[in-house]
């Protein structure tokens, strides 16, 4: 049973704080899916592995040591790379589920697409959602796959992984709009490091690999900066002056990933990011001569920073308008009816509608004093955690952060926090 946890601020640091984040889950779950599809043994779990990243990689080792059912717990990006990949294992049936909360997030996109491509999945409960059978259609071909990406960028990454495998020569083509856009380049990024070229253009990837993937060792990979983005939150609501030092992130990283924007967002707020030349970055909160008189940012290339950012905006009471949300709705929850209610039991109001969020800069009411219920979400929280700043809170469900950052409220810990399971 998840831990409920007592949060209380206590100040900042004397010492500026090492903090330890995970490894990009993004990045990672690329890493093992090239793995795969070269035939790659993944390695054992690494300690602090976020729950994300251990469960694709137990499903991938299941499925190579001839086991049938694949489980992919809550991970939506195990769901969906690994449907393509299981289609290759010609003459086999898997069959795959996942959590409760998983089966409430549909994989028709991608279903309908591998349908198209021959081969068979057959839904065993609600349509288009798991669990469900596929059968390995083994000698895949195609030279042009199409899908409809507009819900998530992983249906049209998944194809990308898939496509050595359906042709030397094979365009992907988004048939709907286009989203998260950095992740597609990531994917790209990461073929082209096991040695299959891509071009990407608006709504297509070209994918060129007469050979195949070059197997590729595990390599270290950078920490993750949609980790890092709640210690932005950390700074930002803390007094001026505090500085804290991550391990793991460098410009290198923040040219991979799309949620180093994070940097940018924050840096109105007075948090502005150093990096170091031993490989880690330094956040640094600076006093704001002047706040913002209007915070404009669109979202749709990075929904993972909506709560976070949100939540920053509403506590520091200054005026802001979020476009491009409308998927959060289809997150791990109901991402924006969550922010404004969780906000609110703190004392923040803040207007979700369709396709956007605002807030009108109005100072804090009084505190409800109820626990924070973050909807079994790991980014909620992660967002709400921060706000005992302002006054004691308790939080429920606190474990579900280890689908991202196991070690989330030890390195909250390190900054001034204290987390006492109750």
């Amino acid at each position: 049973m998840s831990r409920t946890l007592e949060i209380s601020y206590c100040g900042a640091p004397e010492v500026t704080p090492l903090l330890h984040f995970p490894e990009s889950k993004s990045i990672a779950a690329r890493e093992l899916m090239v793995q795969a599809y070269s035939g790659v043994q993944p390695q054992q779990t690494v300690a602090g592995e976020c729950d994300d990243v251990r469960v694709l990689r137990e499903a991938i080792a299941a499925a190579q040591n001839g086991r049938g059912d694949i489980f992919c717990g809550s991970s939506a990006t195990a769901m969906r790379f690994l449907l393509p990949w299981l289609a290759t294992f010609g003459g086999r049936t898997f069959r795959v589920d996942g959590t409760e909360q998983l089966r409430r997030r549909t994989v028709m996109p991608l279903v309908e697409t591998m349908r198209r491509l021959g081969v068979e999945v057959t839904f065993l409960g609600r349509e288009g959602y798991l669990p469900l059978t596929v059968g390995g259609g083994g000698g895949l071909h195609a030279a042009r796959v199409e899908i409809d990406a507009s819900e998530s960028s992983q249906f049209f990454s998944s194809l990308m992984l898939m496509a050595p495998r359906l042709g030397s020569k094979v365009r992907v083509v988004n048939t709907g709009k286009t989203v998260s856009a950095p992740y597609i380049e990531m994917t790209a990024q990461v073929m082209e490091r096991a040695g299959v070229k891509v071009g990407i253009d608006t709504g297509r990837a070209d994918v060129v690999s007469p050979d195949g993937y070059r197997p590729q060792a595990e390599r270290r990979i950078c920490a993750d900066f949609s980790a890092a983005s709640f210690f932005y939150l950390v700074a930002a609501l803390a007094a001026p002056d505090i500085e804290l030092r991550i391990e793991g992130i460098n410009v290198e990283c923040a040219g991979m990933q799309g949620d180093s924007r994070v940097m940018r967002f924050f840096e109105p707020l007075g948090v502005r990011t150093r990096f170091n030349s031993d490989g880690s970055a330094t956040l640094r909160r600076s006093e704001l001569a002047e706040k913002p008189k209007l915070f404009i940012g669109n979202m749709e290339d990075t929904p993972d920073l909506v709560p976070p950012l949100v939540t920053a905006l509403a506590a520091l009471e200054i005026p802001f308008r979020l476009t491009g949300t409308r998927r959060l709705a289809v997150k791990e929850s109901d991402r924006g009816a969550v922010l404004r209610r969780e906000l609110a039991k703190r004392g923040f109001s803040i207007v979700v509608e369709e396709d956007s969020i605002t807030g009108a800069g109005t100072p804090r009411a009084a505190d409800s004093g109820l626990a924070a219920d973050p909807q079994g979400d790991h980014r909620m929280a992660m967002a709400m955690a921060p706000l005992a700043c302002f006054s004691t809170l308790v939080i429920k469900n606190a474990d579900c952060v280890a689908k991202s950052f196991p070690g989330f409220f030890r390195a909250l810990a390190q900054t001034g926090y204290t987390c006492k399971e109750l």
